[in-house]
């Protein structure tokens, strides 16, 4: 790869002329190995405890005893969020906090009580995680499956699958009532 030249004046340290002279010394995959790493790093350490909430990154405000603003642990956020999981916000939570410290909690306080929505919430965290290997390794959904119990990850794949005209269609024919469909067209960007 050739990379353009930077004319500046001799001597001058500028932001740009660094990159430049840090471009030149490295390769291209040790470029895309940081730039891996940039993407990868969560907000939040692992050591960190409590933040100041800000609501307006999840999609749901399932935290509403709780005002925008005040300081909360992050585990109640993980908690609380996962039991009633929802694959945008746990999108979000792995870009805030990482996918170890979401299936560490979600081991620790959602395994005993509720199995159901640990099993879900591990799905969505293995499917946020590797959304094109996640169904390499797990079982493709169904129409009739979706049907009952529809998830983002799943439209996701009968989209790539039917595109999304042909989905609605088959969900139409298939619907057990509108807000099912209505559910369905929302969750796959579909005119309603």
């Amino acid at each position: 790869m050739v990379l353009p030249a930077v004319h500046l004046a001799i001597g001058e340290e500028t932001p740009i002329k660094k990159l430049a002279m840090l471009l030149r010394a490295i390769d291209s995959s040790t470029a895309g190995e940081l730039i891996q790493k940039q993407v990868a790093a969560p907000k939040y350490s692992f050591v960190t405890r409590r933040i100041k909430l800000d609501k307006k990154v999840f999609q749901r405000d399932l935290l509403w005893s709780v005002q925008d603003g005040d300081v909360i642990e992050i585990d109640k956020i993980i908690t609380i969020y996962l039991d009633h999981p929802d694959q945008d916000d746990t999108n979000v939570m792995l870009k805030l906090f990482r996918a170890e410290h979401l299936k560490k909690v979600a081991k620790k306080q959602l395994k005993p009580h509720s199995s159901k929505a640990f099993e879900e919430a591990v799905e969505q965290i293995a499917y946020a995680e590797d959304p094109i290997g996640y169904y390499q390794n797990n079982q493709h959904p169904t129409i009739e499956s979706f049907m009952l119990n529809p998830k983002k990850r799943e439209a996701g794949w009968l989209v790539e699958k039917y595109g999304k005209e042909e989905l609605v269609k088959k969900a139409e024919e298939k619907s057990s009532g509108f807000a099912t469909l209505f559910r369905i067209r929302k969750m796959i960007g579909s005119a309603a």
